[in-house]
């Protein structure tokens, strides 16, 4: 039996005509691949037209307690606050641990605008911050519950943006919770 030799039509080839190696093979999918990725981080950086991404910077202060309110209640009701501002999406907020943070590195100017409650002493504390909202309040004891009282105030112009109340029930979390999200959700309208 006699054996049959096939021929190969040619092709152009690229690189001159000389045929890719291994090497060209993988730098040429390398490429394509960085070029896909980079494609792709492109597209999802920017917005979908008309949407609003922005969220206000902003942060929640330690609140002042009056008789028979501990502090571990308020920093319950602050800490809550600022997780239900957050889950708004109207708000980037600070953490405490942040704002401590940030609050030790400029003592001497912060020191006395913590005893002062006018709302250009909170915004300068805001300033310092570098957010453009910040809330400051008082929680007092109301029966079983607490009453919390808070304002929203807009750091560049120095003035309250909103005052609000509200009642938490008890010392429950599930109170907290609840009576922060009412609050934050008030809050959020103002974000901008």
């Amino acid at each position: 039996v006699g054996s049959t030799k096939y021929q190969v039509p040619s092709a152009k080839l690229p690189l001159g005509g000389k045929q890719p190696g291994t090497l060209n093979l993988v730098l040429g999918t390398m490429n394509n691949r960085f070029v896909l990725a980079a494609m792709i981080l492109l597209i999802t950086s920017f917005p979908l037209a008309g949407a609003d991404t922005a969220r206000t910077p902003a942060a929640v202060m330690s609140f002042r307690v009056g008789k028979g309110v501990s502090n571990v209640v308020a920093d319950q009701i602050a800490r809550n606050l600022r997780e239900q501002m957050t889950a708004t999406g109207a708000y980037e907020m600070l953490s405490a641990p942040e704002m401590a943070g940030i609050f030790s590195k400029n003592r001497r100017q912060v020191g006395p605008l913590m005893e002062c409650q006018e709302a250009r002493c909170i915004s300068k504390l805001g300033s310092i911050l570098g957010v453009k909202k910040i809330v400051d309040g008082t929680i007092f004891k109301s029966g079983d519950g607490y009453a919390v009282n808070v304002r929203l105030v807009d750091v560049p112009t120095m003035s309250d943006v909103l005052v609000d109340a509200a009642q938490v029930k008890s010392s429950r979390k599930e109170d907290i919770a609840e009576s922060a999200q009412r609050l934050a959700e008030r809050l959020a309208k103002e974000a901008k």
